[in-house]
């Protein structure tokens, strides 16, 4: 999701939705390709819920071997950035 918001609104939100970097191998058989996906969640959110969220919005994503990403949870890590 994309937002436009005022800076001081952009800061609140900031503080309340940190940035979480999700490390994903593509589950493809014989692929292995890394991607890193960015997003915000709710302060206190624990890792592996942020991974089980980006596995239910199925996100589309190119993988660098020519074909979509195919992602397990396993296969994940997210960490928190802010």
């Amino acid at each position: 999701m994309i937002r436009l918001a005022t800076q001081a609104d952009g800061e609140r939100f900031a503080r309340t939705h940190p940035l979480w970097g999700i490390d994903c191998e593509c589950a493809l058989e014989g692929c292995g390709k890394r991607h890193t996906l960015y997003t915000t969640c709710l302060l206190g959110t624990e890792p592996s819920f942020v991974s089980r969220l980006l596995l239910s919005a199925n996100p589309s994503v190119a993988c660098l071997g020519s074909h979509p990403a195919k992602f397990r949870e396993g296969r994940m890590k997210a960490y928190r950035l802010g």
